[in-house]
């Protein structure tokens, strides 16, 4: 069964991608099909711009504007001149109170990382832990080493990560005081991080943006996404769709399931909910 979906803003990793990061040919011809059924389909990830230009290239593009999400909501870059149009940015304010709490409970497994539009800072270290190693190469960024002043003076800084192990996350997200989860936009992106943002970024104010920008609205979009900072971006949408292999939360709000990240799941969510199918599936 279709729906009139004008728009479908779609997650990367653990969503679009497999679990090796790579672009199933089977998701590749699914969004070509809505494309030319006239909807768009927006990227909408945690990612860096680095990161995504050479995913950018694999799919399919329509014969209008098309947009890209990154940074969890901070940014949206219009494609193909990536024009700015839309950012949010951690205030001066936000970075120290951020980092007092960072510098308060760290400890040797415990690193820090900021983001700004082309480069991943690791901030107060001189070597990176094989996490942030790990995270640079997934997100194709070299890793410069910063002092916090310096990340504190930067003119546009998107969000913040803080990397640790499993338990220290868990400890971590009950130490940080009410005052700085009022201040910033808090999400646990992944078992070993948690990102730190501007407040009102994240996925789903970020796609409102845009969508306002194209004039339609939330009840004809779908969202497709897995895990918590997707969690937003599903809720709003018309019509919000969770990955089999999603978090718990995100699939509580959901209004449809689909199959998992490596059974293409968004082809599948696509061409249930979106265009008719060119076959049975």
């Amino acid at each position: 069964m279709t729906r009139d979906i004008q728009l479908v803003a779609i997650d990367l990793d653990g969503t679009l991608l497999r679990d090796d990061k790579s672009l199933s040919q089977e998701n590749v011809d699914a969004i070509k099909e809505a494309i030319e059924q006239g909807v768009q389909v927006v990227i909408c990830t945690g990612r860096t711009l680095p990161s995504i230009q050479y995913l950018s290239k694999q799919l399919p593009q329509g014969d209008g504007d098309e947009y890209l999400i990154l940074q969890n909501g901070a940014v949206i870059h219009q494609l193909p001149d990536l024009n700015i149009v839309h950012e949010t940015i951690l205030t001066e304010g936000d970075r120290q109170a951020i980092y007092d709490i960072f510098k308060e409970y760290r400890s040797e497994e415990v690193q820090m990382v900021a983001f700004d539009p082309d480069k991943l800072y690791l901030v107060d270290d001189e070597t990176a832990n094989p996490t942030v190693v790990q995270d640079a190469k997934t997100l194709s960024t070299d890793i410069t080493l910063a002092k916090f002043e310096e990340v504190l003076n930067l003119e546009t800084l998107y969000k913040i990560v803080v990397f640790g192990g499993v338990e220290f996350i868990d400890d971590y997200l009950e130490k940080i005081p009410n005052e700085l989860y009022e201040q910033v936009h808090i999400v646990r992106s992944l078992p070993v991080a948690i990102e730190f943002i501007p407040k009102l970024a994240n996925k789903a104010n970020g796609l409102n943006a845009l969508i306002q920008l194209l004039d339609i609205k939330a009840e004809d979009i779908m969202t497709i996404g897995d895990e918590l900072n997707d969690y937003e971006m599903v809720k709003m949408a018309g019509l919000g769709v969770a990955m089999e292999n999603g978090h718990p939360e995100v699939k509580r709000v959901a209004d449809e399931l689909t199959l998992t990240n490596n059974e293409n799941g968004v082809a599948h969510a696509i061409r249930k909910f979106v265009t008719q199918p060119p076959h049975n599936s």
